[in-house]
């Protein structure tokens, strides 16, 4: 069996943020803030002059053009570089097809992303070094 090795042609992150309760954050239509130079996940909770939630979802699109038509996949591997951790709190990053995603990451994919519930693996963050690779 013949493996290989593709790399992401485009990634990023959409990001919710603000004094609104948190299931209102989460099941919001558009995010506030889109990046398109880092891939960001989790979340942040301050209750310091009220609850203010910041939120968000990463995303990372790969091109498998250069398989044949009739490959099969088998399995995949994800590996993440972790640059910074800034939560408090571990918690599990789910990986979800997001095919309905634009190509370039935009405003509306925030909401886009909750329907795609059906998980193809997680990830925890227990155990996480900053600095290495998932």
């Amino acid at each position: 069996m013949d493996s290989k090795v593709i790399e992401a042609v485009s990634y990023g992150y959409v990001r919710r943020s603000g004094t609104e309760t948190y299931l209102q954050n989460h099941d919001a239509a558009n995010a506030t803030e889109v990046g398109n130079v880092s891939i960001r996940c989790g979340q942040y909770y301050d209750s310091v002059g009220g609850d203010y939630y910041d939120n968000s979802r990463g995303g990372v699109g790969f091109s498998l053009t250069d398989l044949p038509l009739n490959a099969v996949i088998t399995a995949a591997t994800l590996s993440l570089y972790i640059s910074t951790d800034d939560s408090g709190t571990d918690f599990d990053i789910t990986i979800v097809s997001g095919t309905d995603l634009a190509a370039t990451l935009v405003l509306a994919d925030w909401g886009d992303l909750l329907d795609d519930i059906t998980s193809y693996g997680a990830l925890t963050t227990v155990g996480l070094v900053v600095g290495a690779y998932s």
